[in-house]
């Protein structure tokens, strides 16, 4: 396991405790394949539930998904949120005043790095790569709407066996100078 990384697990190849499953042990590990080994009609009744970490100080998780099914067909839910620029607007400004706006962004893996892909920010404005804040005085001869694309990328993670991963999110936006 490597802490502060997402990673699959897989409860078949995995072990579980179990509290309500009999000749499933309290107190040790218990893989599901000796489970439905020894229990081949086992179902499930009253809901599936992911507890991560509960009552075991020394682990700390969160479920990003839950696939249930077999090799013939399987349901994932996906518990996180999409990754997505989520400054939905940005205030007007005036030429030669100072101007300073944050962009936002919800999901994937912290640090972001933003970049304007088309269009351009007015004059005198920069967009800072590593915080998502637009900066700057706006100079006094570009009165005007500005439309651009920004785009956001997270950290790439790095998953054992796995390809790394990086999510990308774009959003147009416009800023009012005048």
């Amino acid at each position: 396991m490597t802490p502060n990384t997402w990673q699959p697990w897989n409860v078949l190849s995995g072990e579980v405790w179990g509290t309500h499953l009999t000749g499933a042990p309290n107190s040790s590990p218990l893989s599901w394949s000796n489970f439905l080994a020894t229990y081949p009609n086992a179902t499930i009744k009253g809901g599936v539930g992911a507890n991560v970490g509960s009552g075991w100080s020394a682990m700390t998780g969160e479920t990003d998904a839950l696939t249930i099914g077999t090799a013939a067909q399987t349901t994932t839910y996906n518990f996180e949120a999409p990754f997505q620029v989520t400054t939905t607007s940005l205030p007007a400004g005036t030429v030669k005043t100072a101007y300073t706006a944050s962009l936002t962004a919800n999901g994937g893996n912290l640090p972001y790095k933003w970049s304007v892909v088309s269009g351009s920010l007015p004059t005198g404005l920069h967009l800072h790569r590593s915080t998502g804040v637009i900066s700057g005085k706006p100079y006094g001869s570009d009165s005007g709407v500005y439309t651009f694309t920004v785009k956001v990328v997270d950290k790439k993670v790095r998953i054992k066996h796995q390809p790394a991963t990086q999510n990308t999110a774009t959003k147009v936006l416009s800023i009012s100078i005048s």
